[in-house]
């Protein structure tokens, strides 16, 4: 880091560290959590490094001021998981590690939140009203729904409504 506290090092994609056992990947896919988001690969561990893009089982967390984005949160999870491979394990940033799976869940997750909000949006309710009628529960055993209100008004502030 610079004397200021700023990196001297930047990425925009993806960048490597190291190299043979001690190797570790940095990914950028796109906006999620912030439009800043960096997904770490530990290869000689077989272990990926969530962060706030699979922070829990429930809506993320989306972090306007910083970019963050509903919309495009499900595509740069789809992005990591069609672009990165070689893990076995998914450490998320809330909750206790787990399986490429269930980051795949996640992902089919926080799609069927969008859709079920442009949906809501498409039936002209207004958010509080999206956010007392969106349950995606059912679909999705062990989630909860603390977060929904939250990211719901978020995106519905992103699509301009």
């Amino acid at each position: 880091a610079t004397a200021h506290g700023m990196p001297d090092t930047t990425y925009t994609d993806n960048l490597t560290l190291g190299s043979g056992a001690d190797r570790i990947e940095l990914y950028h896919f796109g906006a999620g959590h912030t439009n800043g988001d960096t997904f770490i690969l530990y290869p000689g561990l077989r272990v990926l490094q969530m962060g706030d893009m699979f922070p829990w089982r429930d809506a993320p967390f989306l972090d306007r001021s910083n970019g963050g984005s509903g919309v495009s949160f499900p595509e740069t999870l789809q992005a990591l998981i069609d672009n990165v491979d070689g893990y076995d394990t998914v450490v998320p940033g809330h909750i206790p590690v787990t399986t490429p799976e269930s980051l795949q869940e996640y992902q089919r997750f926080t799609a069927d939140l969008l859709a079920a909000v442009r949906g809501a949006i498409e039936a002209g309710q207004s958010a509080e009203e999206a956010a007392a009628s969106i349950d995606l529960t059912d679909r999705y055993e062990g989630y909860r729904t603390e977060r929904m209100a939250a990211a719901i008004a978020a995106i519905y502030e992103e699509l301009g409504q």
